[in-house]
């Protein structure tokens, strides 16, 4: 369903596109994966930073940051920690963007 997303919103059918990321994080739900939940949150926030629909783009990644690290899940919590950093870059957060990129440093370097 992601892939089926992705495609769709490299297509520039961004509506259906949008339903389709919908509908992959109502399926993890609704299977009550959690690591499923986070990857399909991932996945939206980066269609809504693709978008500049920078807060729903937050709003997922920020939740999907919370997953990563309770399932400890260290090399997708890095990666997604580089989203949230160019999310509030453009937002203009640029000292909330500093200390993510920090933290992607601090974390991947050591």
């Amino acid at each position: 369903m992601r892939c089926q997303a992705a495609l769709l919103g490299i297509a520039g059918e961004l509506s259906q596109a949008e339903t389709a990321f919908n509908a992959a994080y109502s399926q993890s739900q609704a299977l009550n994966d959690v690591r499923l939940q986070a990857d399909s949150l991932l996945a939206r926030g980066e269609f809504y930073a693709y978008t500049a629909n920078l807060a729903l783009a937050l709003t997922d990644l920020l939740l999907s940051q919370r997953l990563f690290e309770a399932l400890e899940l260290e090399h997708a919590s890095i990666g997604n920690l580089t989203n949230l950093a160019h999310v509030y870059r453009r937002l203009g957060g640029h000292e909330k963007s500093r200390e993510y990129y920090q933290a992607v440093i601090e974390r991947a370097c050591c």
